[in-house]
């Protein structure tokens, strides 16, 4: 073996290695950015059943300016949790009927920022009662 077929084999294992560190590198971002939004999308639902569990006095008396609100504290104990800032903000359709919007914002291990929202109808008696009225 030359040393000119050494030089090519290291450089060809230096090409496969550093392809593999930038692939690898590339699924480790992915997994990050799959593992906010189900992070993101618990604390929505974690959010929507509280608002299940709430009367119509409770929900009613929401102020309609966007509130910062606290994320429950199974998420806000989890280090990853801590990045996560939740708003709700409410807007009234018509009497009885209440628009909710949550909203989840962090920022990426890259530094961008995102966000994840729902949209929650409440009405008085139900929405089933308020249409079929």
């Amino acid at each position: 073996m030359t040393l000119t077929e050494v030089m090519i084999g290291a450089c060809v294992l230096a090409l496969v290695l550093g392809g593999a560190l930038l692939v690898i590198q590339r699924n480790y971002r992915f997994l990050a950015t799959a593992r906010d939004l189900t992070i993101a999308t618990q604390i929505l639902q974690n959010e929507t059943e509280h608002l299940r569990l709430a009367n119509w006095t409770t929900i009613s008396g929401y102020p309609t300016a966007s509130t910062t609100l606290t994320v429950d504290p199974s998420f806000a104990g989890n280090a990853l949790g801590q990045r996560f800032t939740l708003t709700r903000s409410v807007t009234v359709v018509q009497t009885d009927l209440l628009d909710l919007t949550f909203t989840v914002r962090w920022t990426s291990p890259e530094g961008k920022r995102l966000r994840r929202s729902i949209h929650v109808q409440c009405a008085k008696h139900g929405l089933n009662e308020l249409f079929n009225s």
